[in-house]
């Protein structure tokens, strides 16, 4: 269905407007004016309108998730919970569609599927841990 989605079938611009950004934003930071459009706004195809809803909440989820690892110590101060949000989700989206060449690439230096998705989390990892937390 993802891929059903991204192929252009939808015109995802007439969803993600300046209320849209607005409305994220309010969820983010758990503000309760979400503008109301931002809930009723009026989508002819039912399914893009939830898959934006759960694309909404997840990605709240990856930000407070982020601001509690700041608030606690765990993540750097310096990170910032929606940039690194956007980076992590990015990274995600990518990590099921590596292109053949580079697999083989890969599986040259003996690098399969498993160890490349445990590489990428530790590199990861390494960027917004805070490792001089006392």
């Amino acid at each position: 269905m993802y891929k059903y989605f991204q192929s252009g079938r939808f015109n995802i611009k007439k969803i993600i407007d300046k209320e849209y950004i607005k409305g994220t934003i309010c969820q983010i930071k758990g503000d309760s004016s979400v503008p109301k459009n931002f809930q009723d706004e009026n989508v002819a195809n039912q399914y893009l309108k939830e898959i934006m809803e759960l694309r909404s909440e997840r990605f709240t989820v990856m930000c407070n998730s982020i601001q509690i690892g700041i608030d606690d110590g765990t993540i750097r101060s310096d990170v910032d919970p929606v940039e690194a949000a956007v980076l992590l989700s990015s990274i995600a989206k990518r990590m099921s569609d590596i292109p053949p060449d580079h697999e083989k690439i890969l599986e040259s230096r003996g690098i399969d599927h498993d160890k490349f998705v445990i590489d990428v989390e530790d590199l990861i990892r390494h960027m917004i841990m805070n490792y001089t937390k006392k």
